[in-house]
């Protein structure tokens, strides 16, 4: 049964700590991703990064607690991370992009090694989405462990190996 929502304390790339509350979520080997409650926002987060499970139902004061305990126990931030999956390996798919975008997406892929497919399949990483990318495109990618990313993620991908995680 998949699950709807997920309570968490999460430390992203740059070392930040915070208690995140995310629906609609999707999940692959690496990661989880779902709608942040607090921005409304489609996030992605690291599994290896999720200090804490909570439970949905948990008091303010408790998750406050939590975030103190994890804050105080991993003050220093963690260095930059590469992804554990060969770049060679991983496969995206464009959708909702202009032509003339999609092309140079698909040009920085190409450059950083990736395989670049036409639709989502079962083997896909990654559904890099533009602003006209169809909603039941994306939903029927997630609900298949694809995590959908934008062009901005996409590069950072492409560039560092790592999805950024952070609100930046």
């Amino acid at each position: 049964m998949p699950v709807e929502h997920l309570r968490f304390i999460y430390r992203d790339a740059r070392g930040t700590i915070t208690a995140r509350l995310i629906g609609d979520v999707s999940e692959s080997d690496e990661c989880v991703q779902g709608v942040c409650l607090d921005r409304g926002m489609l996030r992605t987060f690291r599994k290896d990064r999720v200090l804490e499970p909570l439970a949905l139902d948990a008091a303010t004061s408790f998750v406050d607690e939590r975030l103190a305990f994890h804050r105080e126990a991993h003050p220093a931030p963690l260095e930059p991370a590469r992804s554990r999956a060969r770049r060679d390996a991983i496969e995206v798919c464009f959708t909702g992009f202009k032509s003339e975008d999609k092309q140079a997406l698909i040009a920085v892929a190409t450059d950083a090694g990736f395989i670049v497919r036409p639709a989502v399949t079962t083997k896909l990483h990654f559904l890099c989405c533009g602003d006209n990318a169809g909603p039941a495109k994306v939903r029927r990618a997630r609900e298949q462990g694809v995590l959908a990313i934008t062009a901005v993620e996409f590069r950072t991908l492409a560039e560092t190996g790592e999805v950024p995680d952070d609100d930046a």
